[in-house]
Parts: C-alpha cells; sequence; structure tokens
C-alpha cells in the first residue's frame, strides 16, 4: 500500500523537537512542501488536489471581480 505508515493516527506519533519555527511561517510552509515532496500521492488525490487549486484560482478571481464592482 502507497504512502502507509504503521502509526494508527498522528496521535500516536511523537516527534523529538517541532518541525518547524512557529514565530516563521515561512517554516511552516518549508515542512509542508518538503513532504508533499516526498510523500506520494495516488492518482485520485493528485486529481482531487488539481481540481482544488482550480476551484481555488477561479473564486479567487471572482471574488476580486466582484470586490472591484462593489468598491
Amino acid at each position: 500500500m502507497q504512502g502507509a505508515s504503521r502509526f494508527k493516527s498522528m496521535d500516536h506519533v511523537k516527534v523529538l523537537r517541532p518541525l518547524y519555527d512557529e514565530r516563521h511561517p515561512a517554516s511552516f510552509k518549508a515542512v509542508v512542501d518538503a513532504y508533499v515532496r516526498t510523500a506520494p500521492l495516488s492518482y485520485d488525490l493528485k486529481a482531487d488536489l488539481q481540481c482544488l487549486k482550480t476551484l481555488s484560482i477561479v473564486t479567487r478571481n471572482e471574488l476580486a471581480t466582484l470586490h472591484s464592482l462593489t468598491g
């Protein structure tokens, strides 16, 4: 099984040190980006992720247009 883990949930995972510095939001993004690069996603999840990214762009553009019309 691709991406399987021996842990039943993240509640059972203990880390020895923080994965990112909370004072620097960019460090959180770096951790997430590193995880996404190394964790294989199934075809279905990749397709869903692409759909969500596309919808977010469309929504952002529609809201920007709506805001410019009402502002």
